[in-house]
């Protein structure tokens, strides 16, 4: 379940988060990895460049950490569109071998008309 962090207490929380995890011991360095990724991953509407950013302020000896977290969830980004795009894609092929039309499609699955047309060209191939 996502969460919702008013704009105005993104700041303070985040502060507070981070200083305690600095207060750690060094052996518990390994929940630093495992809290960010929990915000970032439920927190609705952030902003991960300021979260990274409070947090490599406060804690700059998790620079590296950051790095990986921010590359591990930019890779699980392109994954998900790579999976949705693949999902309009199919959905845009069933509904256009049915008949609809090219704007049937484009607006039954967000597809812009351009790309619903490739799709449709491929089938005529």
């Amino acid at each position: 379940m996502r969460r919702k962090i008013e704009k105005e207490g993104f700041a303070v929380f985040f502060e507070q988060v981070f200083w305690e995890i600095k207060g750690l011991p060094e052996e518990e360095g390994y929940l630093f990895s495992a809290v960010m990724l929990y915000i970032l991953k439920t927190v609705e509407g952030i902003d991960m460049k300021k979260v990274m950013d409070y947090a490599e302020r406060i804690i700059p000896e998790r620079r590296g950490d950051i790095m990986t977290i921010a590359e591990k969830l930019i890779k699980e980004g392109m994954k998900e569109g790579m999976r949705e795009g693949i999902a309009k894609a199919a959905k845009a092929l069933n509904a256009l071998k049915k008949g609809h039309s090219v704007e049937e499609v484009a607006k039954l699955t967000g597809l812009a008309v351009e790309q619903v047309e490739e799709i449709k060209k491929s089938l005529e191939e």
